[in-house]
């Protein structure tokens, strides 16, 4: 009898987090691909350029005919790597432009239409880059943790797990020389 209530309660459990998650392909990640390639997410830009990493929607959801609102919060490059990264701002590509608090200490967006032509483009952070390396991270909502909220009236919340954050890498040092120095290596 024991086992038997132990296997109930393990199923219960599991069951639970499948609700939660059913097709475990509900991920969030960032990537430098403005097509939402999740391989691309590193870059090694030029230094004293802007560079834009997008916050892109993967939720695959078993059954579900999309998703209308998101909650996230992103780290912050500028405050965690001073010198690297001169400015950092997000931009809410979702339609209706719904948004609800700040990008580096949580942030809920929202669309007027359901989405659920995946890959979704949520957003992009847009950060002028002066050289150096830096990482870009998805961290959880203070009050709304990975929260994802399908289209069905009313909702439901559901939970979604990040697949990858970001990095930029600096490239190889160019050395400075001079017009003069350039044209005898050609005589």
């Amino acid at each position: 009898m024991r086992t038997l209530a132990t296997a109930l309660a393990v199923c219960a459990v599991l069951c639970t987090v499948a609700a939660a998650n059913p097709s475990g392909d509900d991920w969030v990640y960032l990537t430098f691909d403005q097509n939402g390639d999740p391989n691309h997410n590193e870059i090694t830009p030029a230094p004293y350029s802007t560079v834009n990493c997008f916050l892109v929607a993967e939720l695959i959801m078993y059954g579900l005919e999309g998703f209308t609102t998101m909650s996230f919060r992103l780290s912050n490059p500028v405050l965690e790597y001073p010198g690297v990264v001169a400015t950092a701002d997000f931009v809410n590509l979702l339609p209706g432009g719904l948004a609800i608090g700040s990008w580096d200490t949580g942030l809920t967006v929202a669309s007027t239409e359901c989405l659920s032509n995946y890959p979704v483009t949520v957003g992009y952070l847009s950060c002028f880059y002066l050289g150096g390396n830096c990482s870009l991270r998805i961290l959880d909502h203070p009050d709304y943790p990975k929260w994802v909220v399908d289209c069905q009236d009313p909702g439901h919340v559901l939970y979604y797990v990040v697949l990858n954050d970001a990095y930029i890498q600096a490239g190889s040092p160019v050395e400075d020389v001079s017009w003069a120095a350039v044209k005898s290596l050609y005589r």
